[in-house]
């Protein structure tokens, strides 16, 4: 069940269901009352931390094998100030976060919904959008231009919404990428099953 408006703001508010499992967003810069809120969505801005995505003399990125330290080779971290701006070019990625810190209840999970304002002049916004139950930390979001023009990206737009459901069951905080306050490419653990694939561990089913 997705939370809407009232709901969103009981759980900002921590009051009853919420009181001992609240939502955080920080800084949450209009008031609960205001237009950040929608009827089923909260707007999240884009925060000054970019993280760009350079060539390199690689031949390829093998995730099987990619080393812990490939994010220091493959990327550079650019701070932006609230009075500039970050061009992103045609065809061009970069990795941004959101200016807000976020806590996740343990009883609810996210999904992150880029704005169809942005997406329509080519700007596409995060491709892996869930956020798991008990979740702390900025957002990081995947920014594509897909457009035929730049656009310049300003710290403190609109950029995303949140929307917020009911999670329900047992389950285990097993989240990677928790306590980031910029973004960040994150590492890729041992993978057993394709390690036992590749070595014809597992006969495929028969037709």
């Amino acid at each position: 069940m997705v939370l809407k408006r009232s709901l969103i703001k009981r759980a900002l508010e921590g009051s009853k269901e919420f009181k001992d499992d609240r939502l955080f967003i920080i800084p949450l810069l209009s008031t609960i009352s205001n237009e950040n809120l929608g009827n089923a969505s909260i707007d999240l801005r884009l925060g000054r931390w970019f993280l760009t995505l350079q060539q390199s003399s690689r031949t390829k990125l093998d995730f099987l094998k990619a080393e812990q330290e490939h994010e220091k080779a493959l990327g550079r971290n650019d701070f932006i100030r609230f009075d500039s701006y970050y061009v992103l070019h045609p065809g061009r990625f970069v990795l941004g976060s959101t200016l807000e810190w976020i806590r996740m209840p343990t009883s609810c999970a996210g999904s992150i919904v880029g704005k169809s304002s942005l997406g329509r002049h080519g700007l596409i916004i995060e491709t892996a959008p869930v956020v798991h139950p008990a979740f702390s930390g900025t957002l990081t979001l995947e920014l594509a231009n897909v457009g035929e023009v730049p656009i310049a990206l300003r710290p403190g737009m609109e950029i995303a919404q949140l929307q917020i459901s009911r999670a329900e069951g047992e389950g285990q905080d097993t989240g990677r990428f928790k306590g980031y306050r910029r973004p960040t490419l994150g590492s890729f653990g041992d993978d057993p099953v394709q390690q036992k694939l590749m070595q014809g561990k597992y006969a495929p089913a028969e037709r």
